[in-house]
């Protein structure tokens, strides 16, 4: 590509002749230049527009009085790669000293191609619809799809949306949603999906910037919108009817799930696929325990491995009212509501297969992956926070689910700096009992690694700050991927002053 360019020196500046410059490997372009008193280093004009800033920034940051380029044909000067600041932009401005203005075409380097798009395109599964792959109200799944470039086109993430639960039919058991209230949402219908999105909850995990994505940021990546209420477990044959309408509600997130590993392989290439990840956040995160093992034998013999954010709900009692063990506790009572009704057949292959041949098939207790993570063969990588703040709040401070009636036990749930003393040290009983569930990934024979901090939150994204010992959660989740480290990081508890908020490490 040829330009003409132009070349600027002020009048008063003598000219010591061309010098030949040591130039990168491969250059075929100019091999000298004519500066003035002072050389002007490598600033190249990488982003001047005019001849004006050209000559400003020779001046400004060099001490150089002039710049100019030998304009023969047999020594042109370039303007990325040689010392000294070329315009490809004319005429040239008026100035307050004369100029001497010259052109000279010169070859300029190729542009670096553009980042590539953050933007997810929908990808709506009508013919899932067939094999009741459907959401709750019966519409067709749909997820959310970007190419990959590069050396990751046989790369891919699958990230599972969260979004809570719901249980009951017409009316709700414990906090969560009813069934049939959710049909009507964005959480139950694929009716007013947009067709595009950008990352969502996967955060950094889909960022396109490799400075701090610098693993996955040119993976195929999938945002599985989630719209059947029990994370992508259920396999209900017949719909149930709820409500004074008799509303069909059907259960088949298990089959989502499927249809789009499907779709994936055969319509985005994954069937070629050299690795995958499959993630997701809260309601998402915990279908992640229940299909990591499954994900790994759908892909096989690709490469697999899987990452929860916000996933580690942990099977609690309140710190309040009748439930005094694990046995009651009342997410227990939610999601044995999920499991005992969005399944028939005894079939439950929506949960991790060989938990419930351990603990007894109809066991609803493979729900939780304090469970299912000890019988899980593919590697899981643990992203939480100790103090879990959607678990404080629906389970560890309220009695019956739902918020905290008392204004001032919600705040503490959500903000720990607000929590007063008493309820401080209630929220330390529940760090150690949640940490105390954690050992299926402390265990340091299992392959499974964990960034569980102690700053109060939900669904973190995958952040990039220094969290803990100089290591971010997003640096410590690749070198467990890349089998670089051991990582089973746990933060100090947030009473002791040592944890990660306290060091101001926490975004």
């Amino acid at each position: 590509m040829q330009l003409r360019a132009v070349l600027v020196v002020a009048l008063s500046t003598t000219i010591y002749g061309a010098v030949d410059l040591s130039l990168p490997s491969g250059w075929s372009g100019p091999t000298s230049l004519i500066w003035s008193d002072n050389e002007c280093p490598l600033i190249g004009a990488v982003n001047k527009t005019t001849a004006e800033d050209c000559i400003s920034a020779c001046i400004t940051t060099s001490g150089c009085t002039a710049v100019n380029f030998n304009t023969d044909s047999s020594s042109q000067g370039s303007r990325c790669q040689l010392r000294g600041c070329v315009s490809t932009k004319r005429p040239v401005p008026t100035w307050s000293v004369p100029y001497w203005v010259g052109y000279a075409d010169f070859p300029l380097p190729p542009s670096p191609p553009p980042p590539p798009s953050a933007t997810l395109i929908k990808v709506e599964l009508q013919s899932a619809v067939a094999d009741g792959a459907v959401c709750l109200d019966g519409s067709a799944p749909a997820y959310y799809f970007r190419p990959g470039t590069g050396n990751g086109t046989r790369s891919y993430i699958l990230f599972l949306e969260g979004g809570g639960w719901c249980a009951g039919l017409g009316d709700p058991v414990g906090g969560f949603d009813s069934c049939l209230s959710r049909s009507t949402t964005g959480l139950g219908s694929s009716k007013g999906y947009p067709p595009t999105m950008e990352s969502g909850e996967a955060g950094t995990l889909f960022s396109t910037d490799a400075t701090v994505n610098p693993k996955f940021y040119n993976w195929n990546v999938a945002y599985a919108k989630y719209c059947d209420g029990g994370s992508f477990s259920g396999d209900r044959d017949a719909p149930v009817p709820s409500g004074p309408n008799n509303t069909p509600l059907y259960f088949r997130g298990a089959r989502i799930f499927n249809a789009i590993v499907t779709s994936l392989k055969e319509d985005k290439g994954m069937s070629n696929a050299t690795e995958g990840l499959l993630s997701g956040c809260s309601a998402g995160g915990l279908a992640t325990y229940l299909h990591c093992d499954a994900w790994a034998t759908l892909i096989a013999p690709t490469r697999a491995r899987c990452a929860a954010d916000a996933g580690y709900f942990a099977n609690i009692a309140s710190a309040f009212g009748n439930a005094t063990n694990e046995d009651n506790s009342i997410i227990e009572m939610e999601y044995r509501w999920v499991f005992e009704n969005q399944q028939s057949n005894n079939s439950q292959w929506g949960l991790n297969q060989n938990c419930l041949k351990a603990l007894g098939r109809g066991n609803a207790l493979c729900f939780f992956p304090e469970y299912s993570l000890q019988y899980m063969t593919t590697p899981m990588f643990v992203l939480n926070s100790g103090y879990d703040s959607w678990q404080t709040n629906f389970i560890w401070f309220t009695p019956n689910g739902g918020k905290p009636v008392d204004p001032g036990w919600h705040s503490c749930a959500q903000v720990m700096s607000t929590c007063n003393s008493s309820q401080l040290a209630l929220m330390e009983i529940f760090h150690a009992k949640f940490v105390a569930k954690l050992s299926p990934m402390v265990n340091r024979s299992t392959p499974h690694g964990g960034f569980v901090e102690s700053c109060m939150a939900h669904c973190q994204g995958w952040p990039t700050t220094t969290n803990y010992n100089g290591m971010s959660a997003m640096q410590t989740l690749v070198a467990w991927y890349d089998g670089d480290a051991l990582a089973k990081t746990i933060d100090s508890p947030f009473s002791s002053g040592k944890g990660a908020c306290h060091r101001g490490e926490h975004p």
